[in-house]
C-alpha cells in the first residue's frame, strides 16, 4: 500500500481554515461506515494523522489526500505513486452518478449546489406527505422571509424554496447545506454534525433529522452507489460543499 500523497487542489485548499471540529467530522466520514473503519481507508494507519489528531490543521493535506485517493481509479494511482485526483474530477464524477449537470466553467460551489438541492429533491420525492409536512414545518427557517406557507407544501414548493435559500447565499444556504451534511453524518457515521458552536443550528437540526434522515439513507445506499469508492465521495463531496458554505461566512459566528 502506497503512502497517502497531497495534489495541490484549488478545490480543497480552503481546508487549511478548517476548525478541529470540522475536520475530524470529514475525516470521519472518510474513514468510517456505519460505525466500522473501511476496508480502503488509509488515515487510521497515518502518523501524519494519528500524530496530529488533537490539531488537524496540521493534518488537512493527508485528509484531503485521503479524499482525493478515493476519487481515482487504484491502478492509476498506482502509477501515480499514490496521488488521486483533483476534487474537480471527482465531483463531476458524483454529478453523473447522481445526473446532475456539471458545467466545465462553473465555480465549484455552484456545481456543489446543484448536488445538494438534487440530494434534497431526492430525498423529498421519497417522504411520506406526513413527513413533507413536518420537513416543511420545521425547515421554516430557512425559508428565509417567514411567508412560506408550510401546510401541505408540495414537493415542487418546498424544493422551490430550498433552491431559493441556496440562491440567497450566507447562513440560509449555510442552513440547506447543514441539513444534507448532517444527514449524510447521521447515516455514515451514526451521529450528527459537531456543530457544538451553534447550539441553535443544533436544535433545529436535530428536529429536522428525522425525516431528512431516513429518506436521505436511500440515496446513500447500493444499488444506487454501487462501489466503495462512490460510497465515499458521494458523502464527501455533500461534506465538502457543506464546509465551504460554512467558510464563506454562512454561519453567522
Amino acid at each position: 500500500m502506497f503512502s497517502l500523497s497531497y495534489r495541490d487542489d484549488p478545490g480543497l485548499e480552503f481546508l487549511r481554515f478548517c476548525s478541529q471540529e470540522d475536520l475530524k467530522d470529514f475525516s470521519d466520514i472518510l474513514m468510517f461506515d456505519k460505525g466500522e473503519l473501511r476496508y480502503a481507508e488509509q488515515l487510521s494507519g497515518d502518523s501524519r494523522f494519528t500524530d496530529n489528531r488533537h490539531d488537524l490543521a496540521k493534518a488537512w493535506k493527508i485528509i484531503a489526500a485521503e479524499l482525493q485517493r478515493f476519487g481515482a481509479d487504484t491502478v492509476a494511482a498506482f502509477f501515480r505513486g499514490g496521488e488521486g485526483v483533483l476534487y474537480k474530477e471527482i465531483l463531476e464524477d458524483v454529478c453523473g452518478y447522481l445526473k446532475v449537470d456539471f458545467r466545465e466553467a462553473e465555480d465549484l460551489s455552484d456545481v456543489e449546489d446543484r448536488v445538494l438541492i438534487s440530494v434534497l429533491k431526492s430525498s423529498l420525492e421519497k417522504m411520506t406527505e406526513k413527513e413533507r409536512a413536518e420537513f416543511a414545518k420545521s425547515a421554516g427557517p430557512v425559508f428565509g422571509d417567514g411567508k412560506f406557507d408550510t401546510a401541505g407544501a408540495t414537493p415542487a414548493a418546498i424544493l422551490a424554496a430550498l433552491q431559493a435559500a441556496i440562491a440567497m447565499g450566507g447562513f440560509a444556504a449555510f442552513q440547506v447545506a447543514a441539513i444534507a451534511a448532517n444527514a449524510v453524518a447521521k447515516f455514515v457515521l451514526g451521529r450528527g454534525l459537531t456543530l457544538a458552536a451553534n447550539a441553535g443550528l443544533m436544535r433545529f437540526l436535530g428536529v429536522i433529522g428525522g425525516p431528512i434522515g431516513v429518506a436521505i439513507s436511500a440515496i446513500l445506499t447500493v444499488p444506487m452507489i454501487t462501489g466503495t469508492a462512490f460510497r465515499v465521495t458521494v458523502p464527501g463531496v455533500i461534506f465538502v460543499a457543506y464546509l465551504r458554505h460554512k467558510q464563506s461566512g454562512g454561519t453567522q459566528l
